[in-house]
């Protein structure tokens, strides 16, 4: 199974960072030890819907539950800086679902970066690079840190100048 991006912060940390997620994101931790009355390691679980929490479990390595909700998130709080690891989830947009994974809607640069750079902030350049560099829009969220609706208005006034263009992508899978 592949996994996702580490991060190691506190779980109040990592909540903040991850209030602006737009999809369903699941979070997993290793634990040293469980709380007194258990044994052993076990494995924390949080689970956030558009940046929202949702739910947080703590369980045994065979999977057996320890804490959940609220006991399990105070815990979690005591323990300090955890390796969380960012679990690979299906896209909350329905639109990605339905369209055959041979054709996917993507973005391509129209100009040469060259010509435009100089007019450009920041973020629009990263967004640019990005799009030339294969990424799509969920991938550029995330790395950009970003919501859905900012990804969205980024490429609206990106396509606006014609500075970029959608495409239809076709897959040999």
């Amino acid at each position: 199974m592949a996994q996702g991006p580490h991060y190691v912060l506190p779980v109040a940390v990592l909540l903040a960072t991850m209030s602006d997620a737009f999809a369903t994101v699941t979070l997993r931790a290793q634990l040293d030890a469980l709380p007194q009355g258990w044994d052993g390691a076990g494995i924390a679980e949080l689970t956030l819907v558009q940046g929202q929490f949702q739910h947080c479990t703590i369980r045994t390595l065979n999977g057996q539950r320890v804490l959940q909700q609220a006991a399990a998130l105070h815990l979690l709080e005591q323990l300090g800086e955890l390796e969380w690891c960012l679990q690979p989830s299906l896209p909350d947009d329905p639109r990605a679902l339905s369209q055959p994974e041979a054709t996917r809607r993507r973005w391509q640069v129209a100009v040469p970066l060259s010509a435009v750079r100089g007019s450009l902030s920041q973020r629009e350049k990263q967004v640019l690079l990005l799009i030339e560099s294969q990424k799509g829009p969920e991938q550029i969220a995330r790395l950009l840190q970003l919501s859905r609706s900012q990804i969205e208005q980024l490429f609206e006034a990106l396509a606006t100048r014609q500075l970029i263009r959608q495409t239809e992508e076709r897959r040999n899978e």
